[in-house]
């Protein structure tokens, strides 16, 4: 359980050795690359009384070229709520290979978040 105002709690993986996922009973580790792939953020989250929004967010990093994000914007949470799911996609083209990812819950007013199920899949693109 969060209590926190205008703040964003980072859980992060890095650097990229350890097991961060599963993919058909396999596990994604460094030695897969993740180039051409579509990374999703899923977690379950719960919320009472929050006056803002509350929304999951994930930053890559590319050796090189910088950091961006992806946040789930299009389906906030406020107010008070049970158990939703909410995720958020990157999509990531042919030859980009993150070396940092950092997953957020973004937190913008009051209220109280708790946070279940956080998993970090790698999914095949889509055309």
């Amino acid at each position: 359980m969060f209590r926190f105002a205008h703040v964003a709690v980072a859980l992060t993986l890095t650097p990229l050795t350890r097991s961060v996922a599963q993919t058909a009973g396999s596990p994604m580790s460094a030695a897969s690359l993740l180039e051409d792939a579509r990374l999703v953020y899923r977690a379950q989250i719960r919320t009472d009384s929050v006056q803002g929004q509350v929304y999951l967010e994930m930053w890559c990093r590319f050796p090189g070229k910088g950091e961006f994000f992806s946040r789930a914007l299009h389906a906030p949470l406020t107010g008070s709520t049970e158990w939703a799911s909410q995720e958020t996609p990157f999509l990531l083209e042919k030859g980009q290979n993150p070396d940092h990812i950092a997953l957020n819950i973004v937190i913008n007013g009051r209220g109280l978040v708790w946070v279940d199920d956080v998993a970090l899949l790698k999914a095949p693109r889509r055309p």
